[in-house]
């Protein structure tokens, strides 16, 4: 297989328009072709969780038993730290392991070979550094960068996260950074079209925070307030912006095109209104 840079699918539309029905198809699509697929679904209380993305997706690409205890954290992480950073003793010890715990909860210590002195980290085993170098959010995002580009090349799969417009920012940033690598697995992302948001009343834009206070969806609660959105203010465009992105939009059918279907369907020239005002009160205009 030829290896592409890592495509990007981005499957808009509004509530009910559809999207979970196309992601069970494609998941099905997939199976039958013996693609693993990994599926997350992020809800309106992740966006106030750094990472949380990324965990979730770590949690589902990992063994099952990894978060178990500290014995099956160290058991399955030491051979993927020892394949991305092979016998980097100080970079795992300084700075892999405390970007872990940060982003993805990790709780235990690690040892990886040094070929050099013939011994786990130089002869004695890993412990918890002292000097707690500053971690900062670049750190972290870059050490998720790497684990997951072995992730994704090591076993290529299809990643569908959806409802992305509840991400996180720091999500957000390594999704981004993923989009130059070079794998045969690839992405699916789901959400809100930026039309969904005009559906709400909208108050005035104070000091670049917009404030909803309706919201036609039990995705985003009517009654909570919603400050801008990172994923429409700065990386739907950005995610787009990428050559191997796609963007696929659901739209709904409009009165007349239901109407002309239910001509075809029920052999009539003309539907009483009443009965094609039902169909698009039930429907919204929805094939699904």
């Amino acid at each position: 297989h030829h290896v592409h840079e890592i495509p990007y699918v981005l499957m808009e539309g509004r509530r009910g328009a559809g999207k979970s029905s196309i992601v069970n198809w494609l998941k099905k699509q997939a199976s039958d072709r013996s693609i693993p697929v990994t599926r997350v679904r992020m809800s309106r209380d992740d966006i106030m969780a750094d990472y949380s993305v990324w965990l979730k997706l770590f949690k589902q690409m990992m063994h099952k038993d990894t978060y178990r205890n500290q014995d099956s954290q160290a058991q399955y992480l030491t051979p993927l730290l020892t394949a991305v950073y092979a016998d980097d003793v100080d970079t795992v010890q300084h700075v892999v392991m405390p970007a872990l715990r940060r982003a993805l909860g990790i709780t235990c210590e690690v040892e990886i070979f040094r070929e050099d002195s013939g011994s786990f980290g130089g002869g004695d085993q890993l412990k918890p550094s002292r000097a707690k170098p500053k971690i900062t959010a670049r750190i972290v995002t870059e050490t998720l960068l790497k684990i997951f580009a072995h992730l994704l090349n090591e076993n290529p799969v299809l990643v569908i996260i959806e409802n992305i417009q509840f991400a996180d920012e720091e999500s957000l940033n390594v999704l981004l950074g993923l989009t130059h690598l070079h794998t045969l697995s690839a992405v699916v992302l789901t959400g809100l079209g930026p039309d969904s948001l005009s559906s709400g009343k909208k108050s005035p834009n104070i000091m670049g925070i917009q404030r909803i206070d309706s919201f036609d969806s039990s995705d985003l609660n009517g009654n909570d307030e919603m400050t801008r959105n990172e994923w429409f203010a700065k990386f739907r465009g950005s995610v787009l912006f990428y050559n191997h992105a796609t963007l696929i939009t659901l739209d709904d059918f409009a009165p007349h095109e239901i109407d002309k279907m239910l001509c075809d369907a029920l052999n009539l020239i003309q539907v009483p209104h009443e009965i094609s005002q039902l169909v698009q009160d039930l429907s919204g205009g929805s094939f699904f």
